[in-house]
């Protein structure tokens, strides 16, 4: 008995230490699998594709703005998306973009933590149907596979879909009786009530899930059929389960039924006239002998694995088919045969968005065919042929790291597919706005940030940015612009919906100034150093753009005042460029350029109105706006209101005056005019008279 009682101890022994072994092992490939993962996530790819704009489209525009549905459409729809999607990983991505941020980085965090996962939960799946030596080849190769990689930075639907079916199979594992022999079953509510959740819940993730469904149900049957006679309590906890699917999953049968045509149903079936036994030998070639085409997605033609780990999944898949009545087995069997129909259904095969699905699948049989020849081998031999898998598999890492990040990194078609000219823009801002002051020129800025998809250059350069504090001023440039520090060192982008030809001309006249930045898309970044020319063009205004204090007396008798001229709220006016035409008719526009400089904080809500009057208190014409975001404004910086005041049909002839001053617009005060430190002198300055002459009769009637 002592004997037997001290085997029985050093076999304990051996297994907790082999445990524990497997364990260390895990956790260096999920090392391994973070590194590879996060190194230079930010550029890699330089920026987002339009399928990955459209999805932060649709975390922006509805689900922030509290529009919860279970499909939602895209505005500028990309295959394999078609119509629509289900809007799971939208929510889950818009909290995590409230966690992460936006940016490059921040938007893929979710990915990189899904694909994480997927790798901690192949290494439980594997370790439970096959051993811990199965646990850690199918975490490795997942890990090594330049496919799996590319997936954790991109966002899109499909990085999450690997994770669904991992943790489905992972929960038909625990829940049902996989092993010949059956475990207690006094504590199995909670499996089960997991199995039920899952399921249902990947319904609203990806019109795969149907069949991720399908697979479910099937191994529940083979289980029923297999495993008779199966106990009642057994057949009560999948009754139990199939109700928590049922639940979970009803609004997504109503809104099956009440939107059709958004339906999962209606995009499966991928482009017209499928050959789909073509399809399917394509998607299995495309393993391991010629990959994806598309250089958006893979580097051209490149499988996802080597033709050694490809034949050795091919022997994995016999083993299953041989040992079909072992349900272990037969649950990878089962997963492969009914998920290799929607990789096979998108059409353009081999497909990698659709094979992602397969993912799971593929590195299970990866790891039942290599444990086949483990056993296979003397057992003397068993540690050096494993010691060859792990060689076979750190040899696919080597693989996909110089086929990612040096290969298919440099690819132009692959710069063109994740707008790499805009995510070199944001990267070299992300890099440089700290220390260079960043002026956008954007004509349709907003006082407060809107939240909306970005349709537009100057959006998707704001979105790829991860430099969340660089403070980076908004200015319409067609008729106003900033001189960040008086005009020391900026950087200016021009990008749509601004062009070059729609600039005020005074704005064009200070750009020429400036010089297209180096290794920057041509005619978008300028690096703009002006402050001698500034200070000089503001030294003439002392001598030729006098100003005249409001008083009651006419504005024909004012004592001229040389700029600068203080306002409150930190504004300080510097003089005016004066126009080279000073008369003007009804219905024509007069130009009024003015320059102001910032002293500090200024009203957020800071408006600058100008007045063309017919005497001290009447105007004529008048114009009341900023064309830049004053939240954005600071000490030094000098901008450049380059005003257009429409000339109604009524205005009357004669001699007008120009009259400028700032206000606040949620309170209309005025901020007052200083003669001094404490005395003030009224609310407004007069600059300059314009003439005003009727139209003839001959010209009004032409």
């Amino acid at each position: 008995m002592l004997i037997i009682r001290q085997s029985t101890d050093r076999k304990t022994l051996f297994l907790s230490q082999s445990k524990r072994y497997y364990y260390v092992i895990a956790v260096f490939i999920l090392l391994v699998a973070a590194g590879v993962r996060l190194w230079d996530l930010p550029t890699l790819p330089v920026g987002f594709s339009d399928p990955e704009i459209a999805n932060v489209g649709i975390v922006r525009e509805d689900i922030w703005q509290g529009n919860i549905r279970v499909f939602y459409t895209y505005p500028d729809v990309t295959a394999p998306y078609r119509a629509s999607t289900e809007g799971l990983y939208h929510m889950v991505l818009a909290t995590a973009s409230l966690l992460f941020g936006e940016g490059t980085l921040g938007l893929r965090m979710l990915s990189v933590f899904a694909n994480m996962l997927t790798v901690a939960l192949l290494y439980t799946l594997g370790r439970r149907l096959f051993g811990g030596m199965a646990g850690l080849m199918a975490a490795g190769l997942y890990t090594a596979m330049m496919w799996a990689i590319l997936l954790s930075r991109l966002v899109i639907v499909e990085t999450t879909v690997p994770l669904m079916v991992t943790a489905v199979m992972l929960a038909l594992a625990r829940a049902l009786p996989v092993y010949e022999r059956v475990r207690i079953e006094t504590s199995n509510t909670r499996d089960f009530a997991v199995m039920g959740c899952l399921i249902s819940l990947s319904l609203y993730l990806h019109a795969s899930s149907l069949f991720v469904v399908l697979m479910a149900m099937s191994f529940v049957v083979y289980i029923m059929v297999t495993r008779r006679p199966l106990s009642l309590r057994r057949l009560s906890y999948i009754g139990f389960a199939i109700l928590m699917l049922a639940i979970v999953a009803l609004p997504y049968a109503i809104s099956t039924a009440r939107l059709p045509d958004l339906s999962a149903n209606s995009r499966i079936a991928g482009a017209d006239g499928v050959n789909i036994i073509i399809n399917v030998a394509d998607t299995i070639l495309g393993i391991f002998w010629q990959g994806d085409s598309s250089a958006a997605l893979n580097l051209p033609q490149r499988p996802l694995v080597d033709f050694l780990s490809g034949f050795i999944m091919l022997l994995g898949l016999v083993v299953c088919v041989q040992r079909w009545r072992d349900a272990r087995y037969a649950l990878v069997l089962i997963a492969g045969v009914i998920l290799v129909p929607p990789a096979a259904l998108l059409g353009n095969t081999p497909n990698f968005i659709g094979m992602s699905t397969l993912l799971p699948v593929i590195v299970l049989l990866f790891s039942a065919g290599a444990m086949q020849l483990v056993h296979l081998t003397p057992k003397q031999w068993q540690r050096g042929v494993a010691g060859i898998f792990a060689l076979l598999i750190a040899g696919n890492l080597v693989w996909s790291v110089d086929s990612l990040f040096n290969q298919w990194h440099a690819r132009d078609d692959v710069y063109t597919a994740y707008n790499g000219d805009i995510g070199t823009i944001a990267h070299h801002f992300d890099l440089t706005a700290d220390e260079i002051p960043v002026v956008i020129c954007n004509p349709e800025w907003e006082p407060t940030p809107i939240l909306r998809a970005p349709d537009h250059d100057i959006d998707l350069v704001r979105l790829h940015m991860n430099n969340d504090t660089a403070l980076i001023r908004e200015v319409d440039c067609r008729n106003g612009f900033v001189f960040v520090n008086a005009g020391l060192h900026q950087q200016v982008l021009v990008a749509e919906p601004m062009t070059l030809s729609a600039l005020s001309p005074a704005v064009a006249d200070w750009l020429a100034l400036s010089t297209p930045m180096p290794d920057m898309p041509v005619a978008m970044v300028f690096d703009m150093q002006v402050q001698p020319e500034l200070e000089d063009a503001l030294g003439v205004f002392t001598t030729t753009a006098p100003a005249s204090y409001a008083t009651d007396s006419d504005t024909m008798e004012r004592l001229a005042v040389a700029p600068p001229i203080r306002f409150g709220g930190n504004v300080t006016w510097l003089g005016y460029e004066v126009a080279s035409e000073n008369t003007y008719q009804p219905r024509m526009q007069a130009p009024v350029s003015t320059y102001w400089r910032v002293e500090g904080l200024v009203p957020s809500d800071l408006i600058i109105f100008t007045h063309i009057l017919i005497d001290p208190v009447s105007p004529a014409a008048q114009s009341d706006t900023i064309f830049a975001n004053p939240r954005h404004l600071r000490e030094r910086d000098v901008y450049l209101h380059d005003e257009r005041v429409w000339l109604p049909r009524t205005v009357v002839d004669g001699i007008h005056f120009v009259s400028v001053g700032v206000y606040q617009q949620t309170s209309g005060e005025r901020l007052a005019v200083f003669l001094d430190e404490r005395e003030t002198q009224g609310d407004r300055i007069f600059l300059y008279p314009i003439t005003i002459e009727l139209a003839s009769d001959t010209e009004t009637e032409n």
